[in-house]
C-alpha cells in the first residue's frame, strides 16, 4: 500500500512540476542540461541516487513505514535542495523556486502517505474481534495448546468474558510475513450464533485465532455467509511477553 501511494505521488509530482513552473517562473523556462552545470548536475544526482539505494537496501528496514517515511523525506530534501542550488547558480530567473515548491509538495505527500498507511496497518484485538462479537451470542471459548494438544474450554458467560477481557489491550500490526511457531502456538476458537431467534440455529466457530508470543493469525468466519477473512499480525505489547500477559499457563489444561 505504501509503495502504491508513493507511485501515485510520483505521478502527481510530474503534473505539479508543470503547474509550478508555469505559475512561478516567468519567461522562458530553461533546463540545467542546457547550461554548463549539466555535468555537475548529472554527477551529483547520480551520487545521491546510488547513496540512497545503498541505504535503502543495506540499512533500512523496509517493513518499518515510519523509518521509510523519514528516508524518503530526507532523500527528497537532499535531491531537490541540490537541484535548486544549481538552478539558482546556472539559470536565470526563479526556476529554483518551483523546485523548492515541488520539494515541499513531495515532503507533505510522503508524510500523509505514511500517516494513512500506519492507520491502515495498526489495529487492536478489540477492533478486529471483540467489537465484531457484539451481535453474537457466544456459546463457548476453547483453547488448544500446540505443544501437546491439551485443551481448556469455557462455557459460563462470566468466564468467557473474563478470558476475552485478557485480550482487550493487545495491539496488532498487520504483517503478511509474520510466522507463528507451531510448538509454541495456542489456538483460540470462539463458538456462537446470532442473537436473533430466527437464526438461533447457526452455532459455529465464528473466530479461529492462532497466536504465540510475537504473532497472531485471526480467521473470521461470519455467521450465515461464505465470506471468510484471514490476516496475520505482529502482536505489540509493552512487556514483550504476550503469553505471560494473557496468563495462559494458569488455565486448567486437560490432555486428550
Amino acid at each position: 500500500m505504501f509503495y502504491t501511494l508513493l507511485s501515485l505521488l510520483a505521478i502527481f509530482i510530474t503534473i505539479f512540476e508543470k503547474i509550478a513552473e508555469k505559475k512561478l517562473v516567468k519567461g522562458e523556462i530553461k533546463k540545467l542540461s542546457e547550461t554548463s552545470g549539466n555535468y555537475l548536475s548529472k554527477i551529483g544526482e547520480l551520487v545521491i541516487a546510488i547513496t540512497a539505494l545503498l541505504i535503502l537496501f543495506l540499512v533500512m528496514d523496509q517493513t518499518n513505514y515510519n523509518d521509510m517515511m523519514w528516508f524518503w523525506v530526507s532523500f527528497a530534501i537532499v535531491l531537490f535542495t541540490f537541484r535548486a542550488t544549481l538552478e539558482r547558480i546556472y539559470l536565470e530567473g526563479k526556476k529554483y523556486v518551483a523546485t523548492v515548491a515541488i520539494m515541499i509538495f513531495f515532503v507533505i505527500g510522503i508524510i500523509n502517505i505514511s500517516f494513512i498507511t500506519s492507520n491502515m496497518m495498526y489495529t487492536t484485538f478489540t477492533e478486529e474481534v471483540l467489537e465484531k462479537l457484539n451481535a453474537t451470542e457466544i456459546d463457548k471459548v476453547e483453547f488448544i495448546r500446540g505443544a501437546d494438544r491439551a485443551q481448556v474450554t469455557f462455557h459460563a458467560e462470566d468466564e468467557i468474558q473474563n478470558v476475552l477481557h485478557l485480550f482487550e489491550s493487545v495491539n496488532l500490526k498487520r504483517d503478511r510475513n509474520i510466522y507463528i511457531h507451531y510448538d509454541e502456538k495456542y489456538t483460540l476458537r470462539i463458538y456462537g450464533g446470532y442473537k436473533q431467534d430466527d437464526l438461533d440455529n447457526l452455532r459455529e466457530a465464528v473466530f479461529k485465532i492462532e497466536f504465540d508470543d510475537q504473532a497472531m493469525w485471526i480467521h473470521e468466519a461470519p455467521l450465515g455467509t461464505r465470506r471468510n477473512a484471514s490476516h496475520y499480525y505482529e502482536a505489540i505489547h509493552d512487556d514483550n511477553n504476550l503469553l505471560e500477559k494473557l496468563k495462559i499457563d494458569e488455565f486448567d489444561w486437560i490432555l486428550e
